[in-house]
């Protein structure tokens, strides 16, 4: 079965995730945003960011895979497990 549609999962929306999903959304993927996050979703489901004047993470152009991770949350690293 071939799949035609252009979809993206982004896992964190945070000041990485966030701008990457909006950016995916506008070049016709389909995104499906996950977060923890419950202030910031209902920013989201409003179509309001807090990141949205950050232009730090235009993706414009670019071929571009991410999975944002905060680490200063305080969860042990398991990056070199």
């Amino acid at each position: 079965m071939e799949h035609t549609e252009k979809t993206l999962a982004v896992v964190g929306l945070g000041y990485i995730g966030q701008p990457l999903a909006v950016q995916a959304a506008q070049k016709s993927y389909t995104v499906t945003g996950i977060d923890i996050n419950e202030p910031l979703l209902r920013l989201i489901e409003k179509r309001k960011s807090p990141y949205a004047s950050d232009t730090r993470n235009r993706a414009t152009g670019k071929n571009v895979v991410v999975l944002p991770v905060a680490r200063s949350c305080g969860r042990k690293d398991i990056s070199h497990d």
